[in-house]
């Protein structure tokens, strides 16, 4: 599963790098072909980006200690429910999350865009990407949950205290999320 996600998280990255450049250049040149080219890339970043998040969750429901972040924020006493939190109890896991959230909403302000804002759309498109592509990057080259571990530990640290708490299945993911929705009006404007 790590090197899914690892090679996904890639792919995310160079998706997004493309949509931004192909959206700018066509816009530039006219070509609407390229334009819709770089559209494409948008909505199969977001796909990519589902992918990496998948296996992350796949890495901590199946306890798999090798990789670094689910041993730093896992155990084999923490419960299902709480290991789906974990997945965003660090900061590798966070970003993460934040950039597969951006990359579904930029995908989404892409496909349905206002009526007053379509003869734009290709800027927007490259707004939305290239900060798709620094999440996506930061994650990748910075704080990548698929590093693994030398060797495979029996049991893993455990989640943060302070983090086992119901509450902390709604409050990160809701903040997060709307922190970085602002990135789609930005775009627009």
């Amino acid at each position: 599963m790590a090197s899914l996600g690892h090679y996904t998280l890639f792919l995310t990255l160079s998706l997004a790098l493309y949509a931004a450049a192909g959206s700018i250049i066509g816009a530039r040149s006219n070509d609407q072909r390229l334009v819709r080219s770089a559209r494409y890339a948008t909505y199969l970043a977001a796909l990519t980006a589902a992918v990496a998040v998948a296996a992350l969750i796949a890495a901590f429901v199946a306890r798999d200690f090798r990789v670094e972040y689910v041993y730093q924020h896992s155990s084999r006493s923490l419960g299902r429910l709480y290991t789906l939190l974990a997945f965003y109890a660090g900061n590798a896991g966070s970003l993460l999350y934040i950039t597969l959230n951006l990359a579904v909403m930029a995908a989404v302000a892409v496909a349905w865009p206002p009526r007053a804002a379509r003869a734009s759309l290709p800027y927007t498109n490259a707004v939305l990407a290239l900060v798709v592509a620094f999440f996506a990057g930061v994650v990748f080259f910075l704080s990548n949950p698929f590093n693994q571990l030398p060797f495979t530990p029996p049991d893993g640290n455990g989640l943060n205290p302070l983090l086992i708490h119901y509450g902390m299945l709604f409050h990160p993911p809701t903040m997060m999320t709307g922190l970085i929705a602002v990135a789609i009006p930005f775009a627009f404007a």
